[in-house]
């Protein structure tokens, strides 16, 4: 799927297995799975919808992403302040890179915003000193890492270095490069930006060398 049809941000939530409540809903609170993801939403119509209508009557909403271990048919979809609960769970034309999730939009008063995540942090940067003739390859280690975060060095008087190849191994930890020949010799804060916009700085943690 190419990245520039994944213009919405969404969330995914599970729910606890529970007793059910006097309504027969599941009781217990949602809990955010994955949060910051990008998405294509389609409220479907015409065609698109008479096709969804005849699997299952309740299907009024289409939203793919790229593909997340995990996810169940008992899970909902976040929006902005719109909540879709999702109704099925499958690959369209078998292609493993995307997930496409069939949707109902739940009918509430309430709003649904996103619950807020915490702010990430960054531990640490290994390696922490690189010479400034070619890219480096980095792994930064930290917490509340999301998909498609955003990396950069940054330096006072100097032009920020955006990360290259940023590859997200978990919530915790995740590389990249940096893209430093001929960057200015010495200490470089280390940025990371999520989606959701929260970022996180370790401070002067990565030295670039003049190359020998």
């Amino acid at each position: 799927m190419r990245a520039g049809l994944l213009r919405q941000v969404v969330s995914l939530q599970s729910h606890p297995a529970g007793v059910p409540d006097s309504m027969g809903a599941p009781s217990g609170d949602w809990t955010t799975v994955f949060s910051g993801i990008r998405a294509e939403v389609t409220l479907l119509t015409g065609r698109e919808f008479m096709s969804a209508q005849a699997l299952n009557s309740e299907i009024t909403t289409r939203i793919r992403i790229r593909y997340c271990a995990g996810v169940l048919a008992t899970w909902r979809v976040l929006w902005g302040t719109r909540i879709f609960e999702i109704v099925s769970v499958g690959q369209p034309g078998l292609r493993p890179e995307i997930l496409e999730l069939m949707c109902r939009e739940v009918k509430t008063g309430a709003t649904a915003a996103v619950p807020s995540m915490p702010a990430p942090t960054i531990t640490s940067i290994t390696p922490a000193t690189a010479p400034n003739n070619a890219a480096k390859a980095v792994v930064l280690a930290g917490t509340g890492f999301l998909r498609d975060a955003a990396v950069k060095l940054t330096k006072t008087g100097q032009t920020d270095i955006s990360a290259t190849a940023v590859v997200l191994a978990s919530d915790t930890s995740l590389t990249c490069s940096l893209p430093i020949s001929g960057a200015a010799a010495g200490s470089w804060s280390v940025v990371l930006t999520n989606l959701d916009t929260q970022t996180a700085t370790l401070a002067g943690s990565f030295t670039v060398t003049e190359a020998a």
